[in-house]
């Protein structure tokens, strides 16, 4: 990817984006709300944390969407690595696990936003754009449910 084509360099550049689910049906659904977004381009995918060190490893990307629960290793512990690999690279957590624990852990790991697969297809796209600016973001229910505000969940990557 040319310098000039990273998201946010030019109004028309698209977000080029990788997920990383084990869960085909995650991604395939990922993909089908992305495809309806101009500014977004969801071109990668990995169903476990090898498959997507190799993506990592391979190519630039702008955002990655990330699931705590790979079945090599965790999400948490590959979002270290990933971090080291592509520190420009904005992360959003995807998952199931509510866990204030995690989610805080996710944030003092680099990661800039974080949401729960119950969330709509709406706020998948928001969370998407306002990490990719490098906002941070919470998803609204699960900030509701866990008692959490951004402030309280450390520094964030700013990248």
């Amino acid at each position: 990817m040319r310098k000039e084509d990273a998201a946010g360099d030019r109004g028309s550049a698209k977000t080029r984006i990788l997920v990383a689910d084990d869960h085909r049906v995650i991604r395939a659904g990922l993909r089908r709300i992305m495809e309806g977004e101009e500014d977004l381009d969801l071109c990668g995918e990995a169903e476990d944390a090898a498959g997507l060190l190799r993506q990592v490893r391979g190519e630039k990307w702008d955002l990655l969407i990330l699931d705590i629960s790979l079945p090599d290793r965790s999400g948490l512990e590959v979002l270290e690595e990933v971090r080291e690999l592509q520190p420009e690279m904005k992360v959003l957590v995807l998952s199931m696990h509510e866990d204030p624990l995690y989610v805080k852990k996710a944030f003092a790991l680099g990661a800039l936003g974080y949401i729960s697969k119950d969330c709509t297809p709406e706020e998948v796209v928001e969370a998407v754009r306002e990490v990719a600016r490098g906002e941070r973001y919470l998803g609204r229910f699960l900030a509701r449910k866990i008692g959490l505000e951004l402030k309280d969940l450390g520094p964030g990557n700013g990248a």
